[in-house]
């Protein structure tokens, strides 16, 4: 009786778990935490490869930024390849306060058709990015200190038909952001900071979605113009 109960604690009941439960537990984990798991048993050694979320910070990465990068591009390499559902990608860099965001985003981000939540922090969005962006399934698009042209930018939010939230926070090269119903009608929450000094580009922005909830704009008004379009 006593040997029936010691083979019943030894049992490991969380490896024979589905791999759909196995991947929820692991999207609550960071990164470093989930290529951990790889050794803790046969059944665990592949499962961090294809959870539907991916965690970057090269806070701890061992290497320099460039083979950080390389790792970056390579796991999302691997997910486009084998046609891997993607819902939450993020990616930190610790880059230096006089150091801009340079660092070009990887296109294969802008081919995740199953990505849900979209968050780039101090990076380039250059004109590398494919013709057709699949994001039919976005729906939280947030950019903070992104460097991004009018057309770049258009070309990403036209093709979110399901986006309810946008957060532009310190980001540059924006003229003109123009939202509309037609192509927004799902647009909830939309905010713009921007605590630059006076001297900064200006940035017009033209509002013609009525169903919005929450509207939050911060920064330098000398320097903006926006207008709200009535039904």
């Amino acid at each position: 009786m006593e040997k029936a109960k010691r083979d019943s604690l030894s049992i490991d009941r969380i490896s024979d778990l589905p791999k759909d439960i196995l991947h929820r537990i692991l999207y609550f984990l960071s990164q470093e935490d989930v290529v951990r798991t790889s050794v803790l048993c046969k059944s665990w050694r592949y499962v961090w490869c294809t959870r539907p979320n991916l965690d970057f910070s090269d806070i701890n990465f061992k290497g320099n930024k460039q083979d950080f990068l390389s790792t970056v591009d390579k796991t999302l390499q691997q997910y486009y390849d084998q046609c891997l559902s993607l819902e939450k990608f993020r990616l930190y860099l610790s880059l230096s306060d006089h150091t801009p965001g340079i660092t070009d985003m990887p296109s294969v981000v802008f081919k995740a058709e199953s990505l849900e939540l979209l968050h780039l922090n101090r990076c380039n969005l250059g004109q590398n990015i494919p013709e057709n962006i699949p994001f039919v399934r976005l729906r939280v698009l947030r950019l903070s200190n992104v460097s991004v042209e009018n057309e770049v930018f258009e070309k990403i939010i036209s093709s979110c038909p399901l986006l309810t939230t946008m957060s532009l926070d310190g980001c540059k090269g924006l003229k003109t952001i123009k939202l509309e119903k037609k192509i927004h009608k799902h647009l909830k929450h939309f905010t713009f900071i921007n605590l630059m000094n006076r001297t900064a580009e200006k940035c017009n922005i033209e509002i013609d979605i009525p169903t919005l909830e929450t509207i939050e704009i911060m920064g330098n008004f000398v320097s903006r113009q926006c207008r709200t379009i009535s039904a």
